[in-house]
């Protein structure tokens, strides 16, 4: 924050009354388990990134020019994407009556952190001040900057989701499935010492993470700002462990496929992509959000590109029958590349069979998290034992968010 008197438009804001709703949560307090939640949001981006750098430094190490290519476009692509989109949101924000002014040295760190490609982390960090100036004018009772500066805490909070989800699905993805099929081929040389292997294991288990609490951290921000209610402690563990084990068995399934058919999987791949652009145009979801056809093809494709993965409610309408037709799809998918590996691979492998059981058994976790979470810890279920907001939903709170599908998930 640039000065605690800045001259900040507040039209939006001025509307106070005794009674408060549940949107924004807490009452407009920021708690310590909102920062210990950004703080998880950091510390996954820097491991993630951190050991991805390091993975592709010790492939050039090893000579290994391929991997160590391949791994610079997982690293550098997206997060040149999300730097563009992330600047450009900077821009659009200095023209929004809502927010403060931006300072040069402010426009600086920006720009410096950006070209550092550092982005989601100078979001995160922004959400975190925000959050904690609020706390302190709840501190000393002054409610009107209490509201105001909790607002910008969840507008940039709201914005890092929507990056992290992406940068989640264009790098740790991709980036989870190559170090794992990296890690089965070298499995089968003993060029690599034991320090490369574990790099690469230590790797995979930050991207799985990242991916897991990227879609999570997507889903308590939306909720946050809009108008829904909010995931408890519980439900946000549960929802974890659900996006955990459902993309922990695609990806071992995916890198079994890949160990024995290798270019293959990205024909299986593509054919995913364009069923799910097919189904996602077909219903024309994106048509509210994308006035332009073409705008709404590529959003479909990048949409689609997430659905490899994990699936994102993206219209506001009733998610189970979308639930059930994406898990069969990718039930089938499944089955079917861990049959082809049971039957092509060479069974003297010693994860040929801990392969299978792992992914049945990550899937089966998978959908017990989601049934749990769904049947005990979704809000609606919470909140239908509880008496409607009714007239106190009209008195909400306006988080302006920058990404155009906000509001749209249901998690």
């Amino acid at each position: 924050m640039e000065s605690e008197g800045e001259d900040v438009p507040e039209t939006h804001l001025s509307n106070t009354s005794n009674d408060e709703v549940d949107y924004p949560p807490n009452n407009y307090v920021y708690r310590w388990i909102d920062l210990v939640f950004l703080t998880c949001g950091m510390i996954t981006f820097c491991l993630d990134l951190g050991l991805d750098v390091m993975t592709a430094c010790t492939h050039w190490y090893h000579k290994d020019y391929i991997w160590f290519t391949l791994t610079t476009i997982f690293i550098t692509f997206p997060s040149l994407v999300m730097t563009t989109v992330s600047l450009w949101w900077y821009i659009k924000d200095e023209y929004n009556g809502h927010l403060p002014r931006t300072s040069a040295s402010r426009w600086v760190l920006r720009i410096c952190l950006n070209v550092l490609q550092l982005g989601p982390l100078l979001r995160y960090m922004d959400a975190a001040r925000y959050g904690l100036w609020s706390r302190q004018f709840w501190i000393q009772g002054d409610r009107r900057r209490q509201k105001q500066y909790y607002t910008y805490a969840l507008y940039e909070e709201g914005d890092a989701g929507f990056l992290r989800l992406f940068e989640c699905f264009m790098e740790s993805a991709p980036q989870l499935v190559l170090q794992l099929y990296i890690l089965t081929q070298a499995s089968k040389s003993g060029d690599y010492s034991k320090t490369w292997k574990i790099l690469l294991v230590c790797g995979c288990v930050t991207s799985l993470l990242s991916l897991a609490w990227g879609v999570t951290g997507y889903a308590r921000t939306t909720r946050y700002t809009s108008e829904k209610e909010n995931i408890t402690l519980k439900g946000t563990v549960v929802l974890f462990l659900w996006h955990l084990f459902s993309i922990a068995a695609r990806v071992v399934a995916m890198v079994a496929f890949a160990a024995v058919f290798r270019q293959w999987l990205l024909v299986g791949g593509a054919a995913h992509v364009l069923l799910m652009v097919v189904w996602l145009m077909a219903r024309r979801s994106l048509g509210t959000v994308c006035p332009y056809l073409p705008l709404e093809l590529l959003f479909c494709c990048i949409l689609a590109v997430v659905y490899i993965f994990v699936f994102i409610n993206e219209k506001e309408e009733k998610t189970r029958g979308k639930y059930a037709w994406w898990y069969m799809v990718c039930a089938v998918e499944n089955v079917a590349m861990i049959v082809c590996w049971l039957v092509y691979a060479d069974p003297t492998l010693w994860y040929y069979t801990p392969a299978a059981v792992v992914h049945f058994v990550f899937f089966l976790l998978g959908l017990i998290f989601m049934g749990l979470y769904y049947s005990l810890l979704h809000p609606n279920v919470i909140n239908s034992h509880i008496v409607p907001h009714t007239e106190q939903q009209q008195q909400k709170i306006e988080v302006p968010t920058n990404n155009s599908m906000g509001g749209k998930v249901d998690l």
